[in-house]
């Protein structure tokens, strides 16, 4: 069935495991070469045709010196002689594929039917040259794409960035005085355009610093006008004012306040404003936290001096200056950044004061004599017996009676004002106990309180409590306040004394349910001659020298007097002394 020599094969047709025929193929000398002949796979390639024989031989068909041989050989024959033996021995066993040797690279594809299989080898070296040449002229002309591209590239964007260029040196060159723009672009593209947006730019803003340029000079003069109408008022007003930061350091005064303090100018800057502004009144000297401006710093809240208050400044030649101080916090954002300090020289308000004060003591002084004479004629009618008076005239005694120890009351008073702000009383420290003084002076002021058909209740905790002070100056208190009380508390009211401790003070606290103080005029109650508006309709004999009083002697206690007061509901007044 096979004929070597002329390279003939025949295989069998079975049909249902029946031989029905033969088909035999002949090996054509004209058609195996164009085969071999028309491949073009270079000289170091190789390719045959392999077919496996019944004796374990291979059959080769291949090109040899221009010529198709056709040999029988055994595998180590073939292995020996071509280098795609073991491509094809996969190939006689139905694979197709690639195989890789050490020396060469092998395709193989099995030719179904004909137990053959067509093997193509060829060297790696061979196969590289190829590779390796196509890779130089990929190199070759990405090379040359790229250059060409660059200059391309170049050539185009020098086109274009000189048109950039040019606008930018152009606008460069804007500045104020300065707004020429010329067009000078004309590429009909995005540069042109944008070249034509910044001369409309220009020209607006050009009108824009314009139009700012104006303004900006009004508001500087207007500015430089206020400024300097400040600062002619600085200069020119008596008042003194020191500007300070947070930490209480002065960054300006003016000449007021230099000239005040007795100090050269612009040695008050960067100096504690505490330091150069030493406060002190006839009784206590105000340090550290006590400052007001420490407290104005602390607090954020505004410092204005009573009336009531006489303060004075230590000057650098240790002279006292009067003066009247308001501080102020600088608050930006809810944030306090300094202050301001602004003091006034009262010394001829003091002295007119002092000369009132004077004129007050005088008079009451050579009213009290014949006062006196009135007063004990008053009670001498009133107690004779005998005495040829109708009801009508007695009557008219006992008015004159009563208007005359209102008028000794009144002068008392005025000279213990005289004497409280000269300082002429000095208070004798001495242990009393409160809750026994208490007891007394509810004692006698209960009298008071029941002619007006009001209830006086004395509230304690049973334990002594002991402090040093003056029992009369205290007593004078007390009963400036339990008038009080009495005389501005409705009929059948209430009044209150209790006693506690508190941090090292004993407070005695005085409560009524009378017509209570409007709280728009609680803050002058302490001032002298002050009385509220509701209380006229209450009482018109009162002097407003009262609670004045009680808090000059407090002062002089060393104590404080504090009140609390909702009109209509009645009042609340707190004596603070501390327990030694």
């Amino acid at each position: 069935l096979v004929d070597l020599l002329r390279a003939s094969r025949a295989s069998p047709d079975l049909h249902e495991d029946t031989v029905s025929g033969m088909v035999a193929t002949v090996a054509s000398s004209e058609g195996e070469s164009l085969l071999w002949e028309t491949m073009s796979i270079g000289s170091s390639a190789e390719m045959f045709l392999a077919f496996r024989n019944t004796d374990h031989t291979l059959t080769f068909i291949h090109h040899a010196d221009a010529k198709i041989l056709t040999e029988q050989m055994s595998l180590p024959e073939a292995s020996a002689r071509f280098s795609g033996t073991e491509a094809a021995v996969q190939g006689l066993y139905g694979a197709d594929g690639m195989h890789t040797g050490k020396e060469f690279f092998s395709a193989f594809r099995a030719i179904p039917g004909m137990q053959a299989t067509l093997v193509l080898s060829i060297p790696r070296s061979a196969a590289r040259t190829g590779i390796e040449a196509f890779s130089i002229f990929l190199a070759g002309v990405t090379a040359f794409i790229l250059g060409a591209a660059s200059i391309l590239s170049v050539l185009f964007a020098h086109g274009i960035t000189r048109s950039i260029h040019s606008l930018l040196r152009k606008v460069g060159k804007l500045s104020p005085g300065h707004w020429a723009f010329p067009r000078t672009i004309r590429t009909g593209d995005e540069v042109e355009l944008l070249d034509a947006v910044v001369a409309d730019l220009t020209l607006r803003l050009r009108d824009t610093f314009g139009a700012m340029e104006g303004e900006i000079v009004a508001r500087t003069s207007a500015l430089k006008k206020q400024f300097m109408q400040d600062r002619a008022i600085l200069e020119t007003i008596e008042h003194g004012v020191i500007l300070f930061d947070v930490a209480g350091n002065i960054t300006g005064a003016n000449p007021a306040a230099e000239r005040l303090l007795c100090v050269r100018s612009g040695s008050l800057l960067k100096k504690d404003i505490a330091e150069c502004l030493p406060l002190r009144t006839h009784r206590k000297t105000f340090v550290g936290s006590q400052h007001p401006v420490a407290r104005c710093l602390a607090k954020h809240q505004r410092f204005h001096q009573r009336p009531d208050t006489h303060l004075c400044v230590v000057r650098t030649d240790r002279t006292l200056l009067p003066i009247q101080l308001v501080v102020s916090p600088i608050l930006e954002r809810g944030k306090c950044t300094g202050g301001l300090a602004v003091f006034q020289d009262v010394t001829e308000e003091r002295q007119l004061d002092y000369m009132k004060s004077e004129f007050i003591s005088l008079a009451s002084h050579q009213l009290r004599t014949p006062l006196s004479a009135i007063l004990w004629y008053i009670e001498l009618l009133e107690e004779k017996k005998g005495t040829q008076l109708n009801t009508e005239q007695r009557s008219y005694i006992h008015e004159m009676h009563t208007s005359a120890q209102r008028m000794s009351g009144l002068i008392d008073a005025l000279l213990q004002v005289s004497r409280l702000e000269g300082g002429g009383i000095r208070p004798t420290q001495k242990t009393v106990d409160l809750e026994q003084f208490l007891r007394d002076i509810a004692e006698e002021s209960k009298a008071l309180a029941k002619d007006s058909s009001i209830a006086l209740a004395l509230r304690t905790s049973g334990r002594s409590v002991k402090v040093k002070t003056d029992a009369m100056l205290l007593a004078v208190v007390m009963q400036n306040i339990l008038s009080n009380a009495v005389k501005y508390s409705k009929d059948g009211g209430q009044i209150t004394i209790s006693l506690q401790t508190v941090r090292g003070f004993a407070e005695i606290i005085v409560e009524d349910n009378g017509i209570g103080i409007p709280k728009s005029e609680q803050q002058h109650l302490f001032q002298k001659l002050f009385r509220a508006n509701n209380v006229h309709k209450v009482d018109a004999t009162g002097s407003g020298l009262g609670l004045y009083i009680s808090k000059m002697v407090m002062e002089t206690l060393g104590g404080s007097v504090s009140l609390k007061s909702k009109e209509g509901k009645g009042t609340t007044v707190t004596v603070r002394l501390p327990v030694k």
